[in-house]
């Protein structure tokens, strides 16, 4: 039987985590009961609609786990149907009314322009931002080089689109090899950010669904090792992506970026499963799982590679003359802005309005995998009395506790509840079953 401490018997409020110690938290009177239950709102156990949700934010000036849920969808829904107006009624413009269009091309320029300035206004509004306040609670649970390599793969997307515009509409005559660097740079670039989103939907899965099943070690290498690999394997696809654009002079060229789609397709497949996996194991809150988010960016991602590969190949050889040749690029372009926003849309906004974090989107509120050997207690009886399962001292300092102490700019190894970092042990006990 472990030796138990009551923390009013520590000097100073200290509580110091030794080999298998179970921390009892100090009896709170009924107002501090009430405050400490007032995280979990009526709206974390139903469903709520958006007027709701906005008015219990704007009043609370807090925002819960089923609020950050029903904004994210309801701001996926807006900006499908503002970024698709948008490049919807544009391409549609200068590709069946005349008055659009002239012989030289340069309306047509102007607007694809706007709609690209417009793309990276979104890209620096959402992710730029997140990268600037990355030391911000909700944002340090979403990896910072996976921000970093969103923000630039997507840049790189947007701005490799006008050159190649420009090559379309026959405004300037790129040099072969130019042509062949810029379209594999897309893809590329398409490639290696939805390679970033597995990589990263795979640390999550390392640290809290896969069980005991995994080394200890691991989790300090899951992203990185991941994102090498996979990374690695979409430069690979580069060599058939030259060879057949060069083959038999141009031959085969419509098919030159069909190996890079296909695998761009099988990474979507591999961060749905992810997803699906970490779902399924429930020990993940909001502010670390994207599962809602990673199905709805696997869909759009999908369709617009689909769409893409079938507008090059199809469209394009019955509209050979007209500005059909520049669908490809907007749907790349309404693709970017719909992702991006998802991916970085609520919290950039979360984290803009200053908003507490309550509920499951409380990074407090967090379990980890039972790979990292909590102590075997009852959840009820640790429940009702109010203990907390630690790690022995050695074993907080692996990378999981690291990233969830860093969340809560505490030490790991000597939690302080002090004025400036108060912690609740009463709703810690009753979520965090794993640590």
């Amino acid at each position: 039987m472990p030796p138990q401490i009551d923390s009013d018997s520590m000097p100073g409020g200290a509580i110091e985590l030794a080999p298998s110690v179970v921390v009892r938290a100090p009896k709170l009177g009924k107002k501090e009961q009430a405050n400490a239950r007032s995280n979990v709102t009526m709206t974390e156990m139903k469903n709520v609609g958006l007027t709701d949700t906005i008015r219990n934010v704007r009043d609370t000036r807090s925002i819960t786990g089923e609020e950050f849920n029903t904004l994210s969808l309801w701001l996926f829904i807006c900006s499908f149907v503002f970024n698709g107006a948008v490049c919807g009624v544009m391409f549609y413009f200068f590709s069946f009314n005349s008055h659009f269009a002239d012989d030289d091309n340069t309306i047509v320029l102007y607007v694809t322009l706007g709609v690209l300035c417009l793309v990276l206004l979104e890209v620096a509004l959402t992710a730029g931002y997140c990268l600037i306040r990355r030391n911000a609670p909700l944002l340090k649970c979403r990896v910072r080089t996976h921000m970093f390599i969103n923000f630039l793969m997507m840049v790189i997307v947007v701005l490799v689109a006008f050159p190649i515009s420009v090559d379309d509409l026959g405004i300037a005559n790129l040099p072969e090899p130019v042509r062949i660097a810029l379209l594999g740079t897309q893809s590329l670039a398409v490639s290696i950010a939805v390679a970033s989103q597995v990589a990263r939907q795979r640390l999550i899965y390392v640290l809290f669904g896969i069980g005991s099943r995994i080394n200890q070690t691991e989790p300090k290498w899951a992203y990185g090792i991941t994102l090498i690999f996979l990374c690695s394997t979409s430069i690979l696809t580069m060599i058939p992506f030259v060879f057949l654009y060069k083959f038999e002079d141009g031959r085969y060229r419509d098919w030159s970026e069909l190996p890079i789609t296909i695998l761009s397709i099988l990474y979507v497949c591999l961060l749905l499963v992810y997803t699906y996996l970490t779902h399924s194991s429930q020990g993940v809150n909001e502010s670390y799982s994207d599962w809602r988010s990673n199905v709805r960016v696997g869909l759009v991602l999908t369709m617009a590679i689909l769409f893409s590969c079938a507008a090059k190949h199809g469209f394009t050889r019955a509209f050979k003359e007209s500005n059909f040749l520049l669908l490809p690029t907007y749907v790349a372009l309404f693709t970017v802005a719909v992702v991006i926003l998802d991916i970085f849309g609520t919290v950039a906004l979360i984290t803009a309005m200053g908003y507490e974090l309550k509920g499951r989107l409380d990074p407090q509120r967090t379990k980890f995998s039972s790979s990292h050997h909590a102590l075997p207690e009852d959840k009820d009886r640790r429940k009702s009395r109010g203990e907390i399962s630690m790690y022995s001292e050695h074993k907080l300092n692996t990378v999981p506790n690291r990233l969830l102490c860093d969340s809560l700019q505490i030490d790991p190894k000597v939690m302080r509840c002090s004025d400036e970092n108060t912690i609740d042990l009463m709703q810690m006990s009753a979520d965090v079953a794993r640590i």
